[in-house]
Protein backbone atom coordinates (compact mmCIF):
# COMPACT_ATOMS: atom_id res chain seq x y z
CA UNK A 1 0.00 0.00 0.00
CA UNK A 2 2.79 2.51 1.04
CA UNK A 3 4.38 1.87 -2.45
CA UNK A 4 1.09 2.16 -4.64
CA UNK A 5 1.08 5.76 -2.43
CA UNK A 6 4.47 6.71 -3.55
CA UNK A 7 3.78 5.57 -6.85
CA UNK A 8 0.67 7.87 -6.78
CA UNK A 9 2.78 11.04 -5.09
CA UNK A 10 5.72 10.37 -7.64
CA UNK A 11 3.24 10.17 -10.93
CA UNK A 12 1.91 13.43 -9.75
CA UNK A 13 5.18 15.15 -9.96
CA UNK A 14 6.16 13.60 -13.01
CA UNK A 15 2.99 14.86 -14.93
CA UNK A 16 3.28 18.17 -12.92
CA UNK A 17 7.10 18.55 -13.96
CA UNK A 18 5.58 18.02 -17.98
CA UNK A 19 3.24 20.94 -17.88
CA UNK A 20 5.34 23.19 -16.87
CA UNK A 21 7.79 22.73 -19.07
CA UNK A 22 5.27 22.89 -21.32
CA UNK A 23 3.82 26.81 -20.21
CA UNK A 24 5.52 29.13 -22.25
CA UNK A 25 4.94 26.79 -25.65
CA UNK A 26 1.26 26.70 -24.82
CA UNK A 27 -1.14 28.55 -27.56
CA UNK A 28 -2.63 31.92 -26.32
CA UNK A 29 -6.30 31.08 -24.91
CA UNK A 30 -8.23 34.14 -23.65
CA UNK A 31 -10.21 31.68 -21.43
CA UNK A 32 -14.45 31.80 -21.10
CA UNK A 33 -17.38 31.62 -20.35
CA UNK A 34 -16.46 34.90 -18.33
CA UNK A 35 -16.79 37.91 -20.43
CA UNK A 36 -14.21 40.16 -18.73
CA UNK A 37 -11.53 42.20 -20.81
CA UNK A 38 -8.25 41.83 -18.53
CA UNK A 39 -4.76 42.47 -19.98
CA UNK A 40 -2.27 39.98 -19.95
CA UNK A 41 0.56 38.51 -21.86
CA UNK A 42 1.31 35.78 -22.96
CA UNK A 43 4.24 33.84 -24.70
CA UNK A 44 4.33 33.55 -28.38
CA UNK A 45 7.11 30.84 -28.86
CA UNK A 46 7.07 31.60 -32.89
CA UNK A 47 7.98 35.17 -32.38
CA UNK A 48 9.80 34.36 -29.46
CA UNK A 49 8.29 37.26 -27.57
CA UNK A 50 5.72 38.10 -25.28
CA UNK A 51 2.41 39.71 -26.88
CA UNK A 52 -0.42 41.13 -25.24
CA UNK A 53 -4.49 39.25 -25.16
CA UNK A 54 -7.27 40.08 -23.71
CA UNK A 55 -8.20 37.06 -20.89
CA UNK A 56 -12.05 36.58 -20.11
CA UNK A 57 -11.38 36.06 -16.15
CA UNK A 58 -11.84 32.61 -16.45
CA UNK A 59 -10.28 29.28 -17.83
CA UNK A 60 -7.80 29.16 -20.61
CA UNK A 61 -4.15 27.93 -19.78
CA UNK A 62 -1.17 29.29 -17.87
CA UNK A 63 0.76 30.89 -20.54
CA UNK A 64 -0.74 33.98 -19.19
CA UNK A 65 1.18 37.08 -17.39
CA UNK A 66 0.15 40.21 -15.30
CA UNK A 67 3.04 41.78 -17.08
CA UNK A 68 5.70 41.48 -19.94
CA UNK A 69 8.05 41.62 -17.80
CA UNK A 70 6.60 38.45 -15.77
CA UNK A 71 6.33 36.41 -19.22
CA UNK A 72 9.65 37.44 -20.17
CA UNK A 73 11.63 36.43 -16.87
CA UNK A 74 9.41 33.65 -16.94
CA UNK A 75 9.67 31.85 -20.90
CA UNK A 76 12.48 34.63 -22.43
CA UNK A 77 14.84 31.53 -21.63
CA UNK A 78 12.16 29.05 -22.96
CA UNK A 79 13.56 28.68 -26.63
CA UNK A 80 17.08 27.57 -25.21
CA UNK A 81 15.91 25.16 -22.79
CA UNK A 82 13.05 23.47 -25.18
CA UNK A 83 15.67 22.80 -27.30
CA UNK A 84 18.40 21.24 -25.29
CA UNK A 85 15.69 19.00 -23.89
CA UNK A 86 16.40 14.93 -24.81
CA UNK A 87 13.50 13.49 -27.18
CA UNK A 88 10.76 11.93 -25.04
CA UNK A 89 8.35 9.77 -26.60
CA UNK A 90 5.91 9.35 -23.66
CA UNK A 91 4.24 6.73 -21.92
CA UNK A 92 1.26 5.72 -23.79
CA UNK A 93 0.38 3.83 -26.45
CA UNK A 94 -0.44 6.13 -29.41
CA UNK A 95 2.02 6.54 -32.42
CA UNK A 96 2.06 10.46 -33.49
CA UNK A 97 4.50 11.54 -36.04
CA UNK A 98 6.42 14.65 -34.16
CA UNK A 99 9.35 16.11 -34.58
CA UNK A 100 12.43 17.38 -31.80
CA UNK A 101 14.94 19.30 -31.68
CA UNK A 102 18.60 16.95 -31.86
CA UNK A 103 20.63 19.61 -29.53
CA UNK A 104 23.79 17.54 -30.76
CA UNK A 105 23.49 17.65 -33.93
CA UNK A 106 21.84 21.23 -34.22
CA UNK A 107 18.65 19.66 -36.22
CA UNK A 108 15.07 18.97 -36.28
CA UNK A 109 14.40 14.96 -36.34
CA UNK A 110 11.50 12.90 -36.64
CA UNK A 111 10.13 10.68 -34.18
CA UNK A 112 6.97 8.62 -32.63
CA UNK A 113 5.43 10.67 -29.27
CA UNK A 114 2.89 7.95 -27.48
CA UNK A 115 0.55 10.99 -27.16
CA UNK A 116 0.95 11.97 -23.46
CA UNK A 117 3.55 13.16 -21.07
CA UNK A 118 7.30 13.26 -22.79
CA UNK A 119 8.50 17.01 -22.91
CA UNK A 120 8.43 20.84 -24.29
CA UNK A 121 10.90 19.33 -27.10
CA UNK A 122 7.83 18.31 -29.05
CA UNK A 123 6.90 19.54 -32.17
CA UNK A 124 3.75 18.71 -34.92
CA UNK A 125 5.70 19.81 -37.61
CA UNK A 126 9.72 20.10 -38.99
CA UNK A 127 8.53 24.03 -39.84
CA UNK A 128 6.89 24.46 -35.82
CA UNK A 129 10.65 22.56 -34.61
CA UNK A 130 13.00 24.70 -36.94
CA UNK A 131 11.15 28.21 -36.01
CA UNK A 132 11.48 26.96 -32.01
CA UNK A 133 15.25 25.75 -32.76
CA UNK A 134 16.89 27.56 -35.42
CA UNK A 135 19.84 25.10 -36.83
CA UNK A 136 23.48 26.61 -35.79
Amino acid sequence: MKFLILFVILLTAVISKGDEERKCTKPVDEGGPCLARIPMFYYDFRTKSCQKFFWKGCGGNDNKFNTKEDCEAECGKEESYVCTLPVNKGICSNEISRWYHDFQSHQCKEFTYTGCHGNANNFETEQECELMCPNE
